[in-house]
C-alpha cells in the first residue's frame, strides 16, 4: 500500500514504475449506503450472517458527490463535482456466473441503480440469488432474494437482459445491454486474483417502477457499468 490510502470517504493513490504514475486524491461526502439494521445487516439480508457463504456483498454507497483529481501518465483528471459509487466484495471466490449492472448517470440527477443477479453454491446445490437497489429522491426501494421479491419474467440473448421484478404492490421493469467496449479487470478465482471480468462503461439500463396507481419513475442511461460473466443463459434458467 505505501502511502496509498482507500477509505469510502477517500482515497490517495501515490504510484510510480518505469510504465506507470498514479497520483492524487478523491473525497466523496454525503453517502448513501444501503441501509443496515439487525434483520437486513446490508444488501445480503440474512444471508450476511451464513458464514460459508462464498462471496459476500456490500454496498457502501448507492450516490455521492467527488471532489479531487488524479494525475495518470501526465494526463489530469479533474473530479470536481462528480458523482460516485462504492461497493466492495470478500469471501472466498467470486460467483460461477452473474449479471451486474450499475449507474447513478440517469436524466433523473436524484436516480441510482444497482442490479444483480448470481448463481450462490447453497449446501450441496445453488441458487440464483439476487439484489436490486434504487435509490431516489431519497427513497430506497429494494428488490431482493430476502424480502419475497418475485421474478414475473425474465428473458436474455447475447447482448440484452430483461427482467420483471414484483415486491408487494411495486413493480420494477429492467433491460439492461452490454456496451461496446469493455475493461477486463482482475477477480479472484479458486488460487489466485486473475483477468477474467470483462465490465462495459458504456452500457444501457432501462428502467421503468410502477404499481397500481401508475408510474412512480422512468428513465434511462447510455452511460452504465455492466457485467454479464459466465454462461448467463444457464443462470437465467435457474432464476425463471
Amino acid at each position: 500500500m505505501g502511502s496509498n490510502y482507500f477509505s469510502s470517504e477517500k482515497i490517495i493513490l501515490d504510484i510510480e514504475s518505469e510504465a506507470l504514475t498514479i497520483k492524487g486524491q478523491v473525497t466523496a461526502d454525503n453517502l448513501k449506503p444501503w441501509p443496515v439494521t439487525l434483520f437486513e445487516p446490508g444488501c445480503m439480508g440474512w444471508y450476511a450472517y451464513v458464514p460459508t457463504m462464498e462471496c459476500f456483498h456490500g454496498i457502501l454507497s448507492m450516490d455521492h458527490t467527488l471532489d479531487g483529481a488524479i494525475e495518470f501518465n501526465g494526463s489530469h483528471y479533474d473530479f470536481v463535482g462528480g458523482r460516485g459509487y462504492i461497493e466492495k466484495d470478500w469471501g472466498r471466490n467470486f460467483p460461477e456466473n452473474w449479471i451486474w449492472a450499475q449507474s447513478n448517470n440517469f436524466s433523473n440527477n436524484n436516480l441510482s441503480i444497482t442490479a444483480s443477479l448470481a448463481t450462490i453454491p447453497w449446501k450441496n446445490t445453488s441458487f440464483a440469488g439476487f439484489i436490486v437497489g434504487l435509490y431516489y429522491k431519497n427513497n430506497f426501494f429494494r428488490f431482493t432474494t430476502y424480502n419475497n421479491t418475485v421474478t414475473k419474467e425474465i428473458r436474455y440473448d447475447s447482448n440484452k437482459f430483461y427482467w420483471q421484478l414484483k415486491q408487494k404492490d411495486l413493480m420494477l421493469d429492467l433491460t439492461i445491454e452490454k456496451g461496446h467496449k469493455a475493461g477486463l479487470l482482475y477477480a479472484p478465482d479458486k488460487i489466485d486474483m486473475v483477468p477474467k471480468v470483462h465490465e462495459y462503461l458504456d452500457g444501457n439500463i432501462y428502467l421503468k417502477l410502477y404499481d397500481h396507481k401508475g408510474t412512480i419513475l422512468e428513465d434511462q442511461t447510455t452511460s452504465a457499468a455492466v457485467e454479464m460473466i459466465g454462461d448467463v443463459g444457464k443462470l437465467v434458467n435457474m432464476a425463471r
